[in-house]
């Protein structure tokens, strides 16, 4: 169930990211600088999420070679 989870995250903040690339000139007044600064943030916590997961798959894999 974690996995799901981690994947929601990934997929929740890497589309917040999408977001803001696409519609974020016409729907918020930040300047460029702070909207790119918000848009690396969210795609470094979707990459640590994304890596989390990998790491969980990976682990699982391992037991089940231990067998």
């Amino acid at each position: 169930m974690k996995k799901f989870i981690l994947l929601f995250k990934f997929f929740l903040f890497s589309g917040l990211a999408l977001f803001l690339v696409l519609y974020g000139p016409i729907y918020f007044e930040l300047s460029d600088s702070w909207r790119y600064i918000l848009i690396a943030g969210l795609l470094l916590l979707a990459g640590m999420r994304l890596y989390d997961w990998w790491a969980l798959e990976r682990e699982g894999e391992q037991f089940r070679d231990d067998r």
